[in-house]
């Protein structure tokens, strides 16, 4: 195989958009992909899927030889010095994919389903690893100053970053990484709806979607208190919230303080092709994250004409054009808020649509797979 993919979990439900990459990556792609992982939460017919387990299968012959060929292995040896022996054992079982198998290329997809052990086994074999940064992992883990050495020790061992937008580039850089960047934006692999914009009567409140997980830098609390303000001043609403996330008894709490029941709804997780059906019946999105590299859940709300409203100064703004498709506002004054939403409604619907379309050829799903090829060929080839 040319490229192997790892990540904590295939087929999770919370994490559709790489579930649906990877599915799709070896019908459209000249290179071979497979994956590895520690849960598999769905098959596929697409890619092969290869679970990774420390569990050592007593009665399993080759389990025990396998192991055993492991305390011959000097790199092995290496990268595990100062482990027990139980605990050796358990990495040569948990990583034993990689030490039976040499792919040209490694993709993490999730730092942390490597440890500094594997890294080094790996630069000892010279097979080059790629990392995909997330916001979390170099805007709020690094705060910690034992999470900022873990990740400049893991970045000893890695080849090169990938980033899904050029803010997260810059944010990076600013981090200390020196390792080379590659931007490959994501894709938008949906055929949209093409509606226009809700139009908004004047008896009829006002209808807001907000999708995303929900924790404290997705923001949440920012569009609950707007929705408070306005609604002191006449305004009515329906908002419904989609998504799960440990935030979700605190908004729960607060949407009873501010005396909002019955106007905002937290609506769970809702399957992808479902939510997107139901986009037609809202006048506007708001995306109030503290920090966004580039959020799928945007990608599709612009697919489909949705007028955004999005905080400024992240990575949405690559596709969050000011007064054109959406409206900005600032989280160091979230009385902003109030206003972007009553402007995002003026925004002239054909406008808007045209310059959706400038984004879905920027965006789309072919030019990520070819972008993400692009980056493996460099190893390939060498």
């Amino acid at each position: 195989m040319d490229v192997v993919h790892v990540l904590r979990s295939f087929g999770d439900q919370n994490q559709p958009y790489t579930t649906h990459l990877l599915n799709t990556l070896n019908t459209l792609s000249t290179l071979k992909h497979a994956v590895v992982c520690d849960n598999i939460y769905q098959s596929s017919k697409t890619i092969a899927v290869y679970s990774m387990s420390s569990k050592l299968r007593v009665k399993h012959f080759l389990d025990a030889r396998y192991v055993l060929h492991c305390f011959f292995n000097k790199a092995l040896i290496a990268s595990t010095s100062g482990f027990s022996f139980k605990k050796r054992i358990k990495f040569f079982l948990k990583w034993k994919f990689f030490v039976q198998h040499e792919p040209s290329v490694i993709h993490l997809h999730h730092l942390q389903a490597f440890n500094v052990s594997i890294l080094k086994f790996l630069y000892s074999k010279k097979i080059p690893v790629i990392v995909s940064f997330r916001g979390k992992d170099i805007v709020t883990n690094p705060l910690e100053p034992q999470e900022q050495a873990l990740l400049f020790e893991k970045l000893k061992y890695i080849d090169r970053v990938h980033v899904i937008s050029e803010y997260l580039k810059v944010v990076t850089i600013q981090a200390g990484v020196t390792l080379p960047i590659d931007v490959v934006y994501r894709g938008i692999g949906k055929t949209p709806l093409n509606r226009p914009a809700l139009k908004l009567n004047t008896n009829t409140p006002i209808k807001i979607i907000c999708v995303g997980r929900l924790a404290w830098e997705k923001g949440q609390f920012y569009l609950l208190d707007s929705v408070y303000r306005l609604k002191q001043k006449g305004y009515t609403f329906n908002v419904d919230i989609y998504g799960e996330g440990y935030l979700r008894e605190f908004l729960l709490f607060r949407i009873q303080q501010l005396g909002l029941e019955g106007q905002v709804n937290l609506k769970g997780h809702v399957d992808s092709e479902l939510l997107t059906q139901n986009y037609k019946t809202y006048h506007l999105a708001v995306q109030p994250s503290l920090y966004e590299a580039l959020s799928n859940g945007l990608l599709d709300l612009v697919n489909n004409n949705v007028p955004c409203v999005i905080s400024k100064g992240n990575g949405m703004e690559e596709v969050i054009a000011d007064q054109i498709n959406g409206v900005y506002f600032d989280v160091n004054t979230p009385e902003t808020l109030d206003t972007a939403i009553l402007d995002v409604l003026k925004l002239d619907t054909e406008t808007l649509m045209a310059y959706n379309e400038g984004v879905r050829n920027q965006f789309s799903f072919n030019e990520e797979i070819k972008g993400l090829e692009r980056m493996y060929l460099n190893y390939k080839e060498a």
